[in-house]
């Protein structure tokens, strides 16, 4: 059972956020007592992605010298999206907690199936989060258009990031000989 009200990027990293999921995962799926109480599996499903070998190297590790029993079932990429939904949507229960990529959390959030992470104890407004990457576990979004249907909705925290994608923007500076461009029209 999670005891702080509140989780911070530091204490994701020293394996918190793990436990902290796992036993929310659990509850929320109407469980009384805690997995390790109960002695309950927790199913995390994953996609392959090299940005999860710290995941699978620390976190799960530490998960379960606290009494934890875990599965991590990873698939390829290609159908874990269509499988996890249906899975979401029909309340099949194969997995309890997904590990999303960021452009499928609209569509699963959209569709309610995943639990409200701060009524868990997770402070999304916490400030050892980056805004940009926690903005993205809400839905519907806390600004910027929203999908109809959607548009006066509370914002409800049903993801939090633990793998950031770094973006960049680039240009040939053989085109552009005097510099970046001034516009990218």
């Amino acid at each position: 059972m999670m005891h702080s009200s509140r989780l911070t990027r530091r204490s994701v990293i020293k394996g918190g956020l793990g436990l902290a999921l796992a036993t929310t995962a659990l509850t929320t799926l109407g469980l009384p007592i805690s997995a390790r109480a109960a002695g309950k599996k927790v199913i995390i499903g994953a996609f392959a992605d090299g940005g999860l070998t710290p995941f699978k190297q620390k976190i799960i590790p530490l998960a379960k010298e606290q009494g934890f029993d875990i599965e991590f079932l990873e698939d390829e990429y290609g159908v874990t999206l269509e499988k996890w939904f249906a899975d979401a949507q029909s309340g099949a229960g194969q997995y309890d907690l997904y590990l999303l990529d960021d452009p499928w959390v609209p569509q699963f959030g959209a569709a309610n199936v995943l639990e409200d992470l701060g009524a868990g104890g997770i402070d999304g407004a916490d400030k050892d989060w980056i805004g940009s990457m926690i903005d993205m576990g809400y839905w519907p979004p806390q600004k910027g258009p929203r999908v109809k249907g959607f548009e006066s909705a509370t914002p409800t925290l049903i993801c939090v990031p633990f793998v950031g994608d770094l973006q960049t923007l680039t240009y040939r500076n053989d085109v552009f000989t005097d510099g970046a461009p001034k516009t990218w029209d």
